[in-house]
């Protein structure tokens, strides 16, 4: 083959702060299995400004019982100045550029909720900084509209089993965890 017949591809890559990242990352996954503006929102601004350690989406029954969750955990806040280079091409989503593992673990994971008939319900967790400060935290809820809920309990005679958990290559410091009920053997 001459050199003239073969294409080349340039991957183009931007880089942006990892907080930034995760913050577009949290959104997605929470708007992707359902969840409404006003906690896709809350999400992503808890992530950009370094307050939120956890994300998780649970699937509800109609009873308001968990049947499935989905976790975004952000091991450690870096400072300001940390950045993750990433691909530039805006025709696929963060989740998908940051890991193609966490698009398509979130895809099925919104198959399982429409298959079951589940309701996406927003929970998330401070980090223990903020945890261990009361005053902050108050402001934090204020700040962002929120507060701090419990989860969901899971439906009677299921148990929450960890299904799977994904890594980034690029950010190490965030995982994605799946869980499913698992219906106890009597």
């Amino acid at each position: 083959m001459s050199r003239k017949n073969r294409t080349q591809s340039k991957l183009i890559a931007k880089t942006l702060p990892k907080n930034l990242v995760r913050a577009q990352v949290a959104g997605e996954i929470n708007a992707n299995l359902g969840g409404d503006e006003t906690s896709t929102r809350i999400a992503q601004e808890g992530f950009a400004s370094r307050v939120w350690k956890t994300l998780e989406v649970y699937g509800v029954d109609k009873t308001g019982r968990a049947r499935e969750m989905v976790r975004l955990n952000v091991d450690r806040h870096e400072d300001g100045n940390d950045h993750i280079s990433i691909a530039a091409d805006d025709s696929r989503s963060m989740i998908e550029r940051l890991d193609g593992g966490y698009g398509k673990g979130v895809a099925l994971t919104k198959k399982r909720f429409d298959s079951k008939g589940l309701r996406a319900e927003t929970r998330f967790r401070f980090t223990d900084e903020i945890e261990r400060d009361p005053v902050r935290k108050r402001a934090e809820q204020e700040r962002l509209g929120t507060q701090t809920y419990d989860p969901p309990d899971w439906a009677p005679g299921y148990t929450c089993n960890r299904a799977g958990k994904l890594t980034p290559g690029r950010d190490p410091g965030q995982s994605m965890e799946f869980f499913r009920g698992r219906k106890n053997r009597s």
